[in-house]
């Protein structure tokens, strides 16, 4: 069966992120990996854009050739769009902002004195 991928914070790193079980540097070494996740997924949102533009793009234009424009075809595009522009919404937030949150949050619970440094 299909599942839906949710990038989060291993569970230990979060633990010893807020227990400060972990120097100041291995704290900058862990932020600046994320923060590459962050970028590298980033850099993929404008390909994933574009392959849901072409595609309803091309229902579009597959349903204008076969049925012409109509208010049923006009009804399916207006109810597509905000579909698709949710979906993009859950896309990133599964991919970039639960593991920018978790992350986050273990800083300002371990590290309260260096939120301004280490906060992505």
């Amino acid at each position: 069966m299909p599942a839906i991928y949710i990038s989060k914070l291993n569970n230990e790193v979060k633990k010893n992120i807020r227990n400060r079980k972990y120097s100041l540097e291995e704290v900058e070494h862990i932020k600046a990996n994320i923060s590459q996740t962050i970028n590298m997924r980033k850099k993929s949102i404008p390909k994933i854009i574009a392959i849901f533009v072409g595609v309803i793009f091309t229902i579009l234009i597959l349903g204008i050739i076969k049925a012409g424009i109509d208010k049923v075809m006009i009804f399916s595009v207006l109810t597509t769009i905000p579909i698709v522009v949710i979906i993009m919404g859950f896309i990133w937030f599964s991919g970039i902002g639960i593991l920018k949150i978790e992350y986050n949050m273990a800083v300002r619970k371990g590290y309260p004195e260096y939120v301004d440094r280490l906060l992505l």
